[in-house]
């Protein structure tokens, strides 16, 4: 009979508006051992469930760095986590107001999509409109609210509960 090896990664889902500190806080996160699964950087969502996939079966923790505005958008995420048998799936809520994150938005540099002050109003009107805030009942062990402080400080929110 084959013993599986009990599984010790876990699954860090990312959930805010554009401009909210998502990636900002990811890069912090994989500077300490996460993988960072971005669509922007990756360039399409099948790359990004390849990479999470991958990184799962190799036992090595996952942040989930996109918007994931709704229960649909966090509910590939979570499945994906529990086939590979993850267990620990949380979510870092980045719950920032919207006037907060277009005004970061448009004082950002380089962004790959968003780009300019229309293309920031456009993306996050269509969040605003669309989102959902994250509860429990997804499939999420926990719910880290991450509403203020430097990033260095939410990333230690997450880094404290591992």
């Amino acid at each position: 009979k084959v013993v599986k090896e009990k599984k010790t990664a876990e699954m860090l889902v990312l959930c805010g508006l554009p401009g909210s500190g998502k990636s900002t806080i990811a890069e912090i996160l994989e500077q300490r051992g996460y993988i960072r699964v971005n669509q922007d950087v990756l360039g399409s969502r099948n790359a990004c469930v390849r990479l999470a996939e991958a990184s799962l079966d190799a036992n090595k923790s996952v942040m989930i760095d996109r918007c994931n505005f709704d229960v649909n958008q966090r509910k590939t995420w979570v499945d994906l986590a529990k086939k590979h048998g993850i267990d620990n799936v949380r979510c870092l809520y980045m719950e920032v107001d919207a006037d907060r994150c277009l005004q970061r938005a448009i004082e950002r540099v380089g962004h790959p999509t968003i780009k300019d002050q229309e293309s920031a109003e456009r993306a996050i009107g269509f969040m605003v409109q669309k989102f959902v805030a994250p509860t429990l009942s997804e499939g999420f062990i926990e719910i880290i609210p991450a509403n203020t402080g430097w990033p260095s400080e939410i990333a230690d929110l997450v880094r404290d509960k591992q």
